[in-house]
């Protein structure tokens, strides 16, 4: 829809149709884009301020104060940064991941880092069939920061293929529309569409709080600097907002604000809820909180871009993992170890017998040991943790039932920590339990406990040669606008939304990565149930079955992911060629695998079937404002002088919860890095918080919204004069 902001081919929040060019990584990175729950900070701004000889810090910090041990658990964007501006700081790091971040056979090279996969099919030219993070907005600033510090300010970007940029095709009640915007052919949708369209935006672009407009709002998070009454109007327009829609899902809020006071028919209803526009079917994100989709629309992201040709955002987190080893592995200042394959089981606390002394800790099993000891958990002391995972890992690591539940009774776990006996406790722990126990973790467990997931589903597929390319089958039936070919498809069907993603440019003959499948919720649910539908044959045109599948194709060993690619397939492929053309999805097929049912080609992958991820990420149900709130701000305990009171409260100011489930922006790069970057300041806060540098020290200046936050009661924020 136009009001979803990633659609540039409809305008944006604005509605004014201003589609961006190619720009460079220094480009990208001018301008300012602040969020609206934390509007006093430019991320940035602050990021920038970390040199590589001493990160965020203005004074080195003295030998005791670098004698601390800190362990950050998951290898993703979040707790990379993370570890990239600690060991800046002089501070040795311990990084634990569970998956093995690099594998490489004779057709693939993968690489996992937290749910960010890149897995690259070695062909004529490296395509990269991708499974984490595909196109990045241009108002990430943060996230052009890290890439640029990469790739270099100079590598030139170009959008990604949303629908409407490149050639799209919208099926809706079985009819197949063309669109490109500015085209000759078809430069816009039909009517029905628009309408549509425009009916949403209007009805958000409305909306008024706190004595101002919501776009007047979003002009000012755009500015470098804000004065005090700027500040003022943001939070009074965003706690306005918390206080009338907290509480609303998206779903009531379209039918009451939007359809009925518009007339809607139920086919305008169905447009918005099946085709979706790019987002695999709103219709599926009916369930979330309304608030969450007003959050998105002041980022207004509004162009997004993709990585060059080649390069995958697993790939981009293994070039940043490179980096820190050669400058602080053992090569280097021997201040960081990595290790893969090392699956953190549990959190929480070392306790000393008589309590006099605690640390944060950790119970760990070593996946690549398989023998008697593979099941042995191993204990790791520290004195700082950042657990940069996602709240779908954190459930059963933090133990949320009691110590005597599953995974093991965490008590009896003993380890000596300076020749005194310490037992692990989980981060939960609900002896003896304190008063400022009660008044922030507690609450916090219930935020975790209760965090909404929205799932999502990505089946991925890469051909040799592009469909459209002279010498394929499709070649001359596949769609074109103004002679370029169809690359997106908006479908009402199962798939929902297809790309096409070339390896090089739209007119090489050479491989394509294909999105075939990107939906969201409970249309992620419906899509992964093709796994279990049996093969078939095709009706020839007497209506005689007609087997032009491959009989082996039915044979033993039948890998169920290539089956969906192959549905999938069967869904798109009749609505992006020519209506004439009598090739059918199966000899396509057979034209691309050559008989061989183990073509390497032949591989579907599908986000959901990552293990402790399942393609999900949080996006608020109504009522969340508070949890997300808590979690996004948890390095703020830090400055909560109720934690001085004894020992067992203190060690939780130096446990960190980080990754995009803890910030205001999941599923995005922008928020892995921006909770990466809170996490981090929080560690160098409670070590020394007088030698950070001014730019770092103003995310220690408060939460704006803690006054509306009732869930933890978190430092208010206090302007800096």
């Amino acid at each position: 829809m136009a009001w979803f902001p990633s659609l540039a081919a409809l305008g944006g929040s604005s509605g004014k149709r201003l589609v961006a060019g190619p720009q460079t990584i220094g480009q990208l990175k001018s301008g300012t884009s602040r969020l609206v729950d934390a509007y006093p900070y430019d991320y940035a701004a602050i990021l920038r301020a970390s040199s590589p000889d001493s990160g965020w810090l203005a004074q080195p910090l003295e030998d005791a104060e670098k004698n601390v041990r800190v362990v950050i658990i998951g290898a993703g964007m979040s707790g990379l940064l993370s570890a990239r501006e600690l060991l800046r700081a002089g501070l040795n790091v311990v990084l634990y991941e569970r998956n093995q971040l690099e594998q490489v056979d004779s057709d693939w090279h993968r690489y996992s880092y937290g749910r960010t996969h890149s897995a690259v099919r070695t062909l004529d030219t490296d395509t990269v069939c991708e499974l984490g993070a595909m196109r990045f907005p241009g108002k990430a600033k943060v996230t052009w920061e890290v890439f640029g510090d990469i790739l270099g300010d100079d590598t030139l970007l170009q959008l990604f293929p949303n629908p409407g940029l490149v050639p799209t095709i919208l099926c809706h009640n079985g009819v197949a529309h063309r669109w490109m915007a500015g085209s000759v052919e078809a430069p816009d949708l039909p009517p029905q569409f628009m309408t549509v369209s425009a009916d949403v935006r209007n009805a958000i672009s409305g909306i008024q709080g706190g004595g101002s407009n919501i776009l007047d709002i979003l002009a000012l998070l755009e500015q470098p600097q804000l004065s005090a009454e700027d500040e003022s109007r943001i939070l009074a327009f965003w706690t306005e907002m918390i206080e009338r829609f907290d509480k609303l899902d998206l779903g009531t809020w379209l039918l009451g604000h939007v359809a009925q006071p518009n007339g809607w028919t139920p086919e305008q209803l169905a447009i918005f809820v099946n085709v979706g526009f790019g987002t695999g079917g709103m219709g599926s994100m009916f369930s979330m909180g309304f608030l969450e989709m007003l959050r998105i629309w002041l980022w207004d992201y509004l162009d997004e871009y993709a990585l060059p040709p080649g390069v995958g955002s697993g790939m981009m987190a293994h070039a940043m993992l490179d980096k820190l080893k050669d400058e602080f592995g053992p090569a280097g200042k021997n201040t960081f170890t990595v290790h893969e394959r090392h699956e953190v089981q549990e959190l929480g606390t070392f306790v000393s017998h008589d309590e006099a002394s605690v640390h944060a800790g950790l119970l760990v099993r070593n996946l690549n040991d398989q023998g008697a000891q593979g099941h042995a958990l191993i204990p790791v002391d520290a004195d700082y943790v950042i657990a940069a995972i996602p709240h779908t890992a954190m459930l059963t690591m933090m133990s949320l039932a009691s110590e005597l539940s599953y995974p093991r009774n965490g008590s009896r776990v003993e380890i000596a920590i300076n020749g005194v006996g310490h037992a692990f406790h989980s981060y939960f722990d609900k002896s003896r339990p304190s008063a400022i126990y009660e008044s922030h973790i507690a609450p916090l467990k219930n935020a975790v406990a209760r965090l909404h997931m929205m799932n999502a589903s990505k089946s991925f597929y890469v051909t040799p040669q592009a469909p459209w390319a002279q010498g394929s089958i499709l070649a001359h039936s596949w769609t074109r606008i103004d002679n370029r070919p169809v690359r997106c498809l908006m479908s009402e069907g199962w798939t929902r939304s297809s790309y096409f993603i070339p390896a090089i440019a739209e007119d090489h003959p050479g491989p394509v990565s294909v999105l075939l499948s990107y939906t969201w919720n409970l249309d992620s649910i419906m899509a992964r149930s093709v796994l279990g539908i049996a093969p078939s044959q095709e009706n020839d045109a007497s209506g005689n079955a007609d087997r032009t599948e491959n009989p082996a194709w039915f044979g033993p060993g039948f890998p169920p992911e290539w089956w969906r690619s192959y549905r999938a397939w069967a869904s798109v492929l009749p609505y992006v060629k020519d209506t004439t053309d009598p090739v059918r999805t199966t000899e396509y097929f057979h034209s691309i695998l050559s008989d061989k049912q183990s073509d390497p080609n032949a591989i579907g992958i599908d986000w959901q079937d990552q293990i402790g991820a399942t393609g999900g990420f949080k996006l608020d149900a109504p009522g969340d404002f508070s949890t997300s709130n808590a979690l996004c701000n948890l390095y703020l305990f830090t400055q909560d002088p109720a934690f001085n009171s004894q020992e067992r409260d203190r060690v939780y100011r130096r446990i960190f919860l980080s990754s995009d489930s803890a910030s205001n922006y999941p599923g995005w790069c922008e928020g892995a890095f921006m909770s990466g970057m809170n996490a981090a300041i929080g560690v160098l806060a409670n070590i020394n918080q007088s030698k950070l540098k001014p730019e770092p020290a103003q995310l220690l200046l408060g939460n704006p919204l803690a006054t509306v936050n009732r869930l933890v009661p978190l430092k208010p924020y206090v302007r800096q004069v």
